[in-house]
């Protein structure tokens, strides 16, 4: 869509977001399963996970990522059900819950002073990362890259919109029972709700079940990882640098990005040991560096002919440049800013409100970019013949698809309204 040198600079943005908040996440969270169920020192359960993952990722591709991910995903899911149901027995249900746990745990719209959440972040905010991850992200584009025909990835598209609405049942309201039942370890490590959970409410036999569903899952998600990691480096960078490069070196050079990045996540977990006490919070806040910025440009690009790369290059520098510094102030330089008004103020201010900021600064900016670029030459760009086709006429190759994600739509907000 525009210059090699800005597809470049997205490349490494991806990496290091695959990086920052993915496979150094998950080896932390896996260290942390581990840790519960064996003991073990945290660095050595992410050293084991490493090593096993890998050695099939690098020897299996994207196919055995793939295959192994489906199988894993249906396991979990049931699991996750299985969990849900003896939780809320053991818990009294749902009147068991409402009594155990204060009134704010069950809503999801807060007020505005709320320190994680509040209403405005929750809307806006993280539909703004959810464009990122979901859209332009290497780890979730590629699935829909791998498929043959268009059709086919825009259902998979979409069903994996309605797997979406599944966390509620699956993720939060577990949390919500391990809160209720294990008070004093959740208050300690809020990380290992889910693993104390399998270990003290699943009959024995889906105790093991699970663990190893769990483990699994954490080794196909790292596989994910490193696939598209070495995808980027060796198509995106290495081949376009050497065009008449063998098909040998490019696998080496992929492996070799492989142990790159798997070396570099083992050295940052302990930074994210050291940021927050909630896994979700420090995916979150490291995510809203680039979040805004990448979901203004992709959005600017899909819908318009106008955006020029200068412009997006401007604006995107920008928008990324203020979030580092943001994120550094706020988690790693904080107590050099002191007690002034400047330093509350960057201490205080929520990330998910950060998000709104970062995408309405890099809107501007491109806004602003684009129609000094006109006034400059003289006129605007001509908009593709497609582009002046009416909505309806672009949407009909797959009304079904169409039809599943606007109930898709319709479904989110009816249980916001309910929940909030």
């Amino acid at each position: 869509r525009f210059s090699p040198s800005l597809r470049t600079a997205f490349t490494w943005l991806t990496l290091a977001s695959i990086l920052l908040t993915k496979v150094s996440v998950t080896l932390f969270a896996g260290g942390v399963i581990m840790r519960v169920l064996f003991g073990w020192n945290i660095y050595v359960s992410v050293a084991v996970l490493l090593s096993i993952t890998a050695l099939y990722s690098t020897v299996g591709g994207l196919g055995a990522v793939m295959y192994t991910e489906v199988l894993q995903a249906a396991l979990l899911f049931v699991g996750s059900f299985v969990l849900l149901y003896y939780g809320m027995q053991a818990v009294g249900g749902w009147d068991g819950l409402r009594e155990k746990l204060p009134e704010e745990h069950f809503h999801i719209i807060h007020d505005m002073d709320h320190p994680e959440y509040p209403w405005l972040g929750v809307l806006v905010g993280m539909p703004i990362a959810s464009i990122w991850y979901w859209c332009t992200d290497q780890v979730m584009v590629q699935r829909t890259l791998a498929t043959r025909e268009e059709p086919v990835a825009k259902r998979g598209t979409v069903f994996a919109g309605w797997l979406k609405i599944s966390p509620m049942f699956t993720m939060v309201l577990p949390g919500l029972i391990a809160a209720a039942l294990f008070p004093d370890e959740i208050g300690k490590d809020s990380n290992q709700a889910y693993v104390l959970l399998v270990i003290h409410v699943l009959p024995a036999g889906w105790i093991g079940v699970m663990v190893a569903v769990i483990l699994c899952s954490f080794m196909a998600s790292l596989a994910s990882c490193f696939n598209s990691s070495s995808t980027l480096v060796t198509m995106d960078l290495y081949r376009r640098t050497y065009p008449d490069a063998s098909e040998e070196s490019m696998v080496w050079v992929g492996r070799l990005a492989t142990v790159a990045m798997a070396v570099l996540s083992f050295l940052w977990v302990p930074v994210i040991d050291q940021t927050s006490s909630q896994l979700f919070l420090y995916i979150q806040s490291v995510s809203m560096i680039w979040a805004g910025p990448v979901a203004v440009v992709f959005l600017a690009a899909v819908c318009s002919e106008r955006v020029t790369d200068a412009s997006v290059k401007i604006s995107a520098g920008v928008g990324v440049a203020m979030g580092v510094a943001f994120w550094l102030l706020q988690n790693m330089y904080y107590k050099q800013l002191g007690y002034s008004e400047f330093g509350d103020f960057i201490r205080n201010f929520n990330f998910l409100l950060y998000a709104i900021f970062s995408a309405v600064v890099t809107a501007v900016i491109l806004v602003t970019c684009v129609f000094v670029e006109e006034a400059i030459s003289g006129m605007p760009r001509a908009a593709p013949d497609d582009e002046t086709k009416p909505l309806s006429a672009r949407l009909t190759r797959c009304m079904y698809a169409n039809w599943a994600a606007g109930s898709l739509i319709l479904t989110v907000a009816v249980l916001t309204a309910i929940f909030a």
